[in-house]
């Protein structure tokens, strides 16, 4: 009974309820420290392999993967290399024997300044069936002679990138080990026959280096595992169904326990360039698994001392602070009744204190209030971002955040994002887009109800991205404000606005994938330019779709282009805009797309021997790298191709009057000559039947009987004007035969050699 008393009064009910605490305290802590080290130590050891890994594949990639890759770029795409490096993928080797050394020195140069990493470069020209290597020099196979590298590389499937990476390939590396092989064919073109083939070999020293200077080779290992190659060393050998579980492994990156030779290991691995091609770090845990029991007993120790001490200081403190506590609350209750406090009749410091400090509490109070209303945007912006952005926000903190703003936690959340009109809103000075971003924000968020709220906040550019609380999940009510608020833009700022609206979520964590959402639908305005609002099913469904189009398309447009058929490739363009509208495509394959037309272009003039900047002037000077929609790509790549196609027409004209004018300046000359189409065509290194074709086209006639008629027009000069025998007139003019020279002849004027200078002579007689 005594006991019983005694808790009930406030003093023992302090220390106990504080001895109870630390206890319950100290166990928690306990059990839960120990927990922590036991569940979450391999998950901490996990971060730190991703970070370090996440830096050597960076620096993998940079120091050998995309070294290759710029090799290869500068190789197939800097004109200057037509005249040496690429010449012979499309010229003979005959007469351009000096080209040859010029290639192979340039191959040489582009493997020195690798900087180690790339250990020779090879060119295989298919039609010249001739191999120019930095390492191995030139070889030209004769005849029939089988060449088993090409036969390889055509096995190769190229259909989905011009690029391939390879660890094993005995037939292009000379049966060398240790090697990181780049193949690419040469043009990549889809759906056309390529002219060779470009390989790239590393040494698999520079993959040593970069996994040597790493830190983490200082606890353990790593390791790249291509699809037939381990590289790098370990103090175990791997088991092969470990290593057959890393590169069957289909996510990015991630990490798995492993026990190799009786011991734990963690084994954490991130994708470099190819999902083929793995980044692993092996690192044994029994170090860190004896350092975390040593943790535990120690935290245990300290508990316990807690829970000693905390019992002496729970008596002290108790005693301390019971009659200031006993004065304060019977001054709060006095004051918060009636407003007029009663002073006790014993006045002590502690309760002078306390009073001074109830007195100050309202001014404070105010003060307070008075800041968290300035603050109040800080916090709205702080908590907008962090929810869109996808930062995690403790449920607690969220709650409390919510209350600050005067907003009931919802259950339902969603994400709205507005971009203005570029054109409209560049037009506006500074201080007027800041005029307008906030009063945007602000209309917005003054026709938040209780059932619907809007937080605005001014997203990176030109748009306005807003957060949205629902107490049910209606879009019509948020569709209704969006479309008031692109009317009072317009109204009042003559900027159209347009938006997207993602899906709702029911949980505030799901507001950054509605975001990511709104973000994504918002990119299809490429492709619907006067579309202001995008939300739906049908949307979403369409982003996630992951069709592509069929690549004969682009085969098919760069054909016409081939063939100087502009209104054929502007239909071609026509119908792949319609189809990238209508077909349910997402707005990034659909930019995507625009860029491979563009590339395709590029490649067309590169093979008409066209320079862009020929081509690409006036109106076509401003390629639309970031075009608002796609009827824009549509425009420019008609106009570009119906310019490249006059030019190629004036520059095809100018030629042919040049070599027309060549072959009867030639036929004019050698008449006495043999001057058969084939030794024309020499001279102006033509195909013989393409020149007849083209001599018809210019002159109205074919080639021989304009080189008759010129010789006829010889002989009646010379019958004419000379006294010259006609048997040397005949040879002369090419005939070696005379009386067929008297046939042709008389063919041509009615009458023989013999009678025309008889009736010549009889014509001078008689003047005379």
């Amino acid at each position: 009974m005594r006991i019983h008393k005694r808790f009930n009064t406030i003093f023992h009910r302090l220390v106990f309820s504080y001895i109870l605490l630390i206890i319950l305290t100290a166990i928690f802590m306990g059990i839960a420290s120990y927990l922590y080290f036991s569940n979450h130590f391999n998950r901490e050891i996990e971060k730190a392999h991703e970070v370090t890994l996440e830096n050597v594949s960076s620096s993998l990639r940079h120091q050998v993967f995309d070294r290759m890759v710029k090799t290869y770029a500068e190789l197939t795409v800097n004109k200057l290399n037509a005249e040496h490096v690429l010449f012979f993928f499309t010229n003979p080797v005959k007469q351009h024997n000096a080209k040859i050394g010029e290639a192979h020195s340039y191959l040489q140069y582009l493997a020195s300044v690798s900087e180690g990493t790339i250990r020779s470069i090879d060119m295989y020209y298919k039609h010249n069936r001739m191999l120019i290597s930095s390492e191995r020099g030139y070889r030209q196979l004769q005849g029939s002679e089988p060449w088993p590298a090409v036969e390889w590389l055509d096995g190769m499937d190229f259909s989905e990138s011009s690029l391939l990476w390879l660890d094993s390939a005995p037939l292009l590396s000379g049966g060398a080990a240790g090697e990181i092989i780049l193949a690419a064919s040469y043009p990549y073109v889809p759906g056309e026959t390529n002219q060779g083939y470009v390989v790239i070999r590393a040494d698999a020293e520079a993959l040593a280096r970069q996994l040597g200077g790493s830190s983490l080779s200082e606890h353990g290992s790593l390791l790249v595992a291509g699809p037939h190659t381990l590289y790098g060393e370990m103090q175990e050998e791997l088991p092969s169904e470990v290593l057959q579980r890393l590169r069957a492994a289909g996510a990015p990156s991630g990490s798995f326990l492993e026990t190799i030779g009786g011991s734990p290991y963690m084994l954490t691995y991130v994708s470099l360039q190819h999902a083929d091609w793995k980044l692993a770090g092996l690192t044994p845990l029994g170090d860190f698994y004896r350092g975390r029991d040593t943790a535990a007993l120690t935290l245990l120790a300290i508990g316990a001392a807690a829970i000693g001490l905390g019992i002496l200081l729970s008596c002290l403190f108790s005693a301390r602070i019971y009659h200031p506590i006993r004065s304060l609350a019977e001054r709060a209750r006095d004051l918060f009744r009636d407003g007029s406090p009663q002073r006790s009749g014993r006045e002590e410091n502690e309760v002078l204190q306390i009073n001074g400090l109830i007195d100050n509490l309202s001014v404070k109070v105010t003060r307070l209030e008075h800041t968290l209303q300035a603050n109040l945007p800080l916090v709205k912006q702080s908590l907008v971002t962090n929810l869109l952005g996808g930062s995690p926000v403790p449920p607690a903190e969220l709650e409390g955040l919510l209350g600050l703003l005067g907003i009931a936690p919802p259950p339902y959340w969603s994400a709205v994002h507005f971009r203005f009109d570029e054109q409209s809103f560049s037009r506006l000075t500074v201080e007027n887009r800041q005029f307008l971003l906030y009063h945007f924000i602000e209309q917005l968020e003054d026709m938040n109800t209780g059932e619907l709220v809007c937080l605005g906040v001014q997203a990176s550019g030109r748009g306005v991205s807003a957060l949205v609380l629902a107490r049910q999940p209606d879009t019509a009510p948020l569709l209704r404000r969006i479309d008031s608020l692109q009317s009072f833009t317009c109204a009042h700022f003559s900027v159209g606005a347009a938006a997207a609206v993602g899906s709702w979520q029911e949980a505030a964590a799901g507001a950054a994938l509605a975001f990511r959402e709104a973000e994504a639908l918002l990119q299809y305005r490429f492709l619907f330019p006067s579309r202001e609002l995008f939300h739906g099913k049908e949307w979403l469904e369409r982003e996630r779709s992951g069709r592509t189009l069929d690549g004969s398309w682009l085969a098919q447009w760069v054909k016409a282009l081939r063939a100087g058929d502009v209104p054929l490739a502007e239909r071609l363009l026509a119908d792949w805009a319609e189809q990238l509208r209508s077909c349910g495509f997402s707005a990034a394959y659909a930019r995507q797309s625009a860029g491979d037309a563009l590339h395709a272009y590029r490649q067309y003039l590169f093979e008409v021997h066209l320079a862009p900047e020929e081509v690409l002037t006036g109106e076509l000077s401003l390629q639309p790298h970031a075009p608002g929609d796609l009827a824009e790509w549509q425009r420019w790549l008609g106009l570009a191709a119906a310019r490249a196609s006059a030019l190629l027409r004036e520059r095809t004209a100018a030629r042919t009057d040049y070599t027309v004018d060549k072959v009867k300046a030639y036929i004019d000359a050698h008449l006495a000559a043999d001057l058969s189409l084939n030794a024309a065509a020499e001279q102006v290194s033509l195909n013989p039947a393409y020149l007849s074709r083209m001599f018809k086209a210019a002159t109205g006639v074919n080639y021989v009987d304009y080189v008759t008629s010129e010789r006829m027009n010889r002989a009646k000069t010379l019958l004419s004007t000379t006294d010259t025998q006609i048997e040397r007139i005949a040879l002369l003019v090419g005939y070696a035969n005379p009386a067929y020279f008297s046939k042709k002849f008389k063919e041509a004027f009615g009458l023989s050699p013999s009678e025309f200078r008889a009736r010549k002579g009889d014509r001078e007689d008689q003047a005379m």
